[in-house]
């Protein structure tokens, strides 16, 4: 049975809550509750139950488009003041906080957001952790940022996923994302 993807404590819950069920039901044997045939059948009826459970689980998981997964992560990250943006012109504080513990993703401005590749994916694929990460290459990410319509790029490099954009006074290569990608 192919479960993946699934979250990384996900089978050792999964064993938790039958052994508890188990437990419970070698209890309700000894003190005369259930009968051998029942036990056999609460038994099979729970581990069903906790594999529909998984199965839907990893759907869900496997559903969710990995784009809204890393931008919903920048967005959270922002709110936070786990990270910050800055203005892609002076440099201020366009969006989070700047303080010690944040990290800096790259710029706005009316044009765009303008992501550090490598900072912003590893800062979406940390803060995602928790819910079983990202699941694709950065390079994945960069095509399906592309084909979701949230990846602008200079038309004089169409073949390259990371543009070159004028940031803080010195080119910089990043991921130049539509205004509205990170919400209003």
């Amino acid at each position: 049975m192919d479960l993946a993807p699934l979250h990384t404590r996900l089978p050792e819950t999964v064993a938790h809550l039958f052994l508890g069920l188990e437990v419970g039901i070698e209890f309700a044997l000894r003190v005369g509750s259930l009968d051998e045939a029942s036990a056999t059948h609460h038994l099979k009826t729970g581990w069903e139950a906790l594999l529909g459970l998984v199965r839907a689980h990893g759907k869900m998981i496997g559903d969710e488009r990995p784009t809204q997964a890393f931008l919903e992560a920048i967005i959270e990250g922002l709110a936070a003041d786990k990270a910050w943006l800055a203005h892609r012109q002076t440099g201020e504080v366009a969006a989070g906080v700047q303080e010690i513990g944040s990290e800096k993703l790259g710029w706005s401005d009316a044009e765009g957001i303008y992501l550090l590749p490598v900072t912003a994916f590893n800062f979406a694929a940390r803060q995602l952790s928790q819910r079983g990460g990202l699941h694709v290459s950065e390079r994945a990410l960069r095509q399906m940022l592309r084909d979701d319509g949230y990846l602008l790029r200079d038309p004089s490099e169409l073949n390259r996923l990371a543009s070159k954009r004028w940031c803080e006074g010195k080119t910089q290569r990043v991921l130049w994302l539509t205004p509205g990608a990170l919400g209003d």
